[in-house]
């Protein structure tokens, strides 16, 4: 029995699939995405949404800004290697669970 969704956004392929494995050994369904574009599909599918902050075709912020749009209150964490004060402050302002 899965304890929930998560739908991971990340364009790195080789983090995308530990992370998916780590979620998967916890009991969450992890659905794999590696775009903005992509996740933006699958919102309606998550109960938690893992974002890096850098994509390929956009950030992290602009699936926050899509779920907040959608008046989902879908959790989003967004996650990065290239943290900010401002980037950190925008994220949290738009709504981020966590940072």
């Amino acid at each position: 029995m899965s304890r929930g969704t998560v739908l991971v956004v990340e364009d790195e392929t080789g983090l995308r699939d530990v992370l998916c494995v780590l979620l998967r050994s916890r009991k969450y369904e992890a659905i794999p995405t590696g775009s903005v574009s992509e996740a933006l599909g699958k919102l309606e599918a998550a109960d938690v949404i893992l974002t890096d902050l850098k994509l390929g075709d956009g950030d992290g912020l602009g699936v926050l800004k899509a779920v907040r749009e959608k008046g989902g209150g879908v959790p989003v964490i967004v996650l990065t290697a290239f943290g900010t004060v401002e980037s950190a402050v925008e994220a949290v302002r738009e709504g981020a669970y966590d940072y």
